[in-house]
């Protein structure tokens, strides 16, 4: 189940990093469509196909679930949120406009505080009760047989810590106006985010973060990355034999470009 769930996740991801050069309110819109269709498949196998027992039942309501849905969330808030920038004349509105709408995702992880601990903690012991449908399916005020008490919130937590991420790079743009830089970055936004992370880990730029990083190459390097946060994650979860690929690949490319020189 995990190994298809991936399988077409991965798929979704393509389809939409290939929507890259748009404005974001037109991606946002088309984003929303290509999830919903996929969101439809997973629910048809799963409904089909159901569970082996109760951990893969947990694991794909606890953590797979979320990934996808949390990217509905996220592109149906960007779309109301881009929707409505359009409207606002001058940087200084748009920038209280979007620090408003942070303040309003803050207030939500704020109120759902003991949710977030929960699952920055690596909590496991409400499990059971939290991400199977048993007491869902017990109440008669819900109908829906495809959600758990506490799934949705992941979603939305996971989704609110991306639009917080593009919300924060917004204003970062905003308030440091630059003239574009003549580089482009023509890598993958997935093999960028590998770097910074690698970056940070090896301490390279001292104590800088990856919020740090990531404004640096995006207000410099003429690149969107989104949600990096959200790529660095399902880069950790992904069933692959090299997670750090883009990593191998460019000590590779270095290597061969080392050979080539020494024989020329």
């Amino acid at each position: 189940m995990k190994k298809y769930f991936m399988m077409i996740v991965s798929e979704l991801e393509k389809e939409i990093y290939s929507l890259k050069g748009i404005n974001t309110l037109n991606l946002s819109v088309k984003a929303i469509e290509i999830i919903n269709n996929v969101a439809k498949k997973v629910k048809e196998y799963i409904c089909c196909n159901g569970f082996k027992d109760i951990e893969e039942e947990i694991l794909f309501f606890k953590e797979l679930k979320p990934i996808l849905y949390s990217k509905f969330i996220y592109y149906t808030e960007l779309k109301e949120i881009e929707s409505k920038r359009v409207s606002f004349a001058s940087n200084e509105y748009v920038r209280v406009y979007l620090l408003e709408h942070t303040q309003r995702l803050m207030d939500y992880l704020n109120d759902n505080i003991y949710t977030y601990q929960y699952l920055k903690l690596g909590s496991t012991f409400l499990d059971a009760a939290l991400f199977t449908r048993k007491n869902v399916l017990e109440s008669s005020r819900v109908s829906d047989s495809f959600m758990t008490v506490w799934d949705d919130k992941v979603s939305r937590i996971r989704a609110y810590e991306m639009l917080l991420a593009y919300l924060n790079s917004e204003i970062f743009r905003l308030d440091k106006p630059y003239t574009p830089s003549e580089l482009t970055w023509h890598g993958s936004k997935r093999g960028l985010v590998q770097l910074i992370y690698a970056l940070v880990a090896k301490e390279c730029f001292g104590d800088a973060t990856i919020k740090d990083l990531a404004d640096f190459f995006q207000l410099h390097f003429n690149v969107d990355l989104g949600d990096y946060y959200g790529v660095y994650k399902e880069i950790k979860e992904r069933v692959v034999k090299n997670r750090a690929s883009f990593l191998s690949d460019l000590a590779e490319a270095l290597l061969k470009r080392m050979d080539e020189d020494e024989n020329s």
